[in-house]
């Protein structure tokens, strides 16, 4: 999967929770096209996003479906921080 389509997904999740259609999992599957993870691997994600250096998320979105773009490359240069 690649960061332009896994940001586009962050955003239709939040729409989708904003306007009470159903529930993480039905979101889930809506927005992605496969069975969801637990939740906490899903917010994970988002939380990566949402902390990453700027410089290193605009490069991501811009490699567009490049080696570079793909989230599993963003993901290695955008390390989750432990204890938050």
């Amino acid at each position: 999967m690649y960061v332009k389509d896994m940001v586009e997904g962050f955003l239709r999740m939040d729409a989708l929770k904003k306007d009470n259609k159903g529930n993480y999992e039905d979101r889930f599957r809506e927005v992605f096209k496969q069975d969801p993870p637990k939740r906490n691997t899903y917010h994970d994600q988002v939380r990566r996003w949402s902390s990453a250096p700027r410089s290193i998320a605009s490069a991501a979105l811009a490699a567009g479906t490049s080696k570079e773009g793909q989230w599993s490359s963003f993901a290695k240069l955008s390390p989750l921080k432990k204890g938050l």
